[in-house]
């Protein structure tokens, strides 16, 4: 009964939302946050239907995680990739994270390392240290400590401190002369791939 009155209540509110999208995806956030997952999930559908990345990416977090609709994970990975094909580097992020553990799809490291390599080409930090990982392991991608080093340490200078632990593994790997190469290249790497997308 609970669940008929929230859904009834959710679309109620959705029929009184603005028209205005942006005003629909900060109701949507905000229920969201506030727990009303059933209202959340009617607005970003609206919104998401129209092709809001944003609201995909949303969808695809609630799919996941069975909030506010039952749990499919391959449901999710759908709205994950509708967002991720508009460049959306959160949704390209858990595409990646889909493939590297096999979560609602077949667990491949290589097509992983691409949509990490996406993703962390627009800044997305946790993206620049699976990246770095998949360099350092050699899994699904030729192992290059030079390239493991570089987004290690773009991804630790953005607080993920598992990378700060991976570039310091890292750097015992490299001689003096790559190390110095590798920290020049990381200094390369974080004016092209994360300060033209900070806030």
């Amino acid at each position: 009964m609970r669940i008929v009155a929230a859904a009834i209540a959710a679309a109620i509110l959705v029929a009184g939302c603005s028209d205005d999208p942006a005003q629909m995806l900060e109701d949507a956030e905000n229920a969201y946050f506030i727990g009303d997952y059933p209202t959340a999930v009617a607005l970003f559908t609206s919104l998401a239907e129209q092709g809001d990345p944003i609201a995909q990416t949303s969808l695809g977090y609630m799919f996941t995680d069975g909030l506010g609709v039952t749990q499919d994970v391959s449901q999710g990975l759908l709205w994950f990739e509708l967002a991720a094909e508009q460049g959306d580097p959160d949704a390209q992020y858990n595409i990646g994270l889909a493939f590297g553990l096999g979560r609602g799809a077949t667990e491949d490291p290589s097509i992983a390392a691409l949509w990490y390599q996406l993703a962390a080409e627009k800044g997305h930090a946790l993206a620049q240290a699976d990246l770095a990982d998949l360099y350092a392991s050699g899994r699904g991608i030729a192992q290059d400590f030079n390239l493991a080093y570089t987004w290690a340490a773009v991804a630790a200078e953005q607080g993920v401190f598992s990378a700060a632990e991976t570039r310091d593994a890292v750097a015992g790997e490299l001689s003096p002369e790559a190390l110095d190469a590798a920290f020049t290249m990381a200094q390369e790497y974080w004016q092209r791939y994360v300060v033209p997308f900070q806030n």
